[in-house]
């Protein structure tokens, strides 16, 4: 069995919009890294959230990819592996995501920072 994306647009969600800082605010165990990108997913009392890398980091990786696999040359097709999959990370399940529940505290106060 292979792993599918199930574009949370597709079922109803609508894109949302929460800034680093409050995000950093609301959710204290996911800090935002230089290298991370959000997506934000509401839909009446759920909201999801994925997180990806961002294109700074994609960016860095292949400017850095050749000397990496010249420093490591034995585990060369394994880092090549696992750079090809940054440029479809949610197709290819390179990512995470979080969601909350009906009516918890959260889900209000994300609710109240959303733009």
């Amino acid at each position: 069995m292979s792993y599918e994306y199930k574009n949370p647009l597709e079922r109803g969600y609508k894109k949302v919009k929460l800034s680093k800082k409050y995000h950093n605010k609301l959710f204290k165990g996911r800090q935002i890294k230089w290298s991370d990108k959000y997506d934000y997913y509401l839909k009446e009392n759920n909201f999801i959230m994925h997180k990806t890398k961002n294109s700074l980091y994609i960016g860095l990786a292949t400017i850095l990819l050749p000397f990496i696999c010249l420093l490591s040359l034995i585990e060369c097709f394994d880092i090549l592996k696992e750079y090809r999959s940054l440029f479809n990370q949610k197709k290819l399940g390179k990512h995470s995501s979080d969601g909350i529940g009906k009516n918890t505290d959260l889900l209000q106060k994300v609710k109240k920072y959303i733009r």
